[in-house]
């Protein structure tokens, strides 16, 4: 279970790849139901690493992909990331 690996969760990919891709997504989703500590703490690990390649930040690109549990969960996630949705990203999306 990757709930019980903690927050290193060894193996799995970069973000966007977790907020993007089908199959991780629903894997996240599912956790972020189950185990939303463990949720954040996985995000949180691969923010550091999260590189935009646009002016798009992470929560950007999850609105973008349509994945939900981001912001049903932000309020669990430090300050400097919350504030992050209230940027312009591509587009002019907020």
């Amino acid at each position: 279970c990757i709930a019980a690996e903690g927050a290193a969760a060894e193996g799995l990919p970069d973000l966007k790849a977790l907020l993007t891709e089908e199959h991780w997504q629903q894997m996240l989703e599912m956790l972020g139901e189950a185990w939303p500590g463990s949720y954040v703490e996985i995000v949180q690990n691969r923010l550091g690493q999260f590189k935009p390649t646009s002016k798009d930040n992470f929560l950007h690109l999850a609105a973008r992909a349509g994945h939900r549990p981001v912001f049903q969960l932000l309020h669990k996630f430090p300050e400097r990331h919350r504030e992050e949705l209230n940027q312009r990203g591509e587009e002019g999306m907020l």
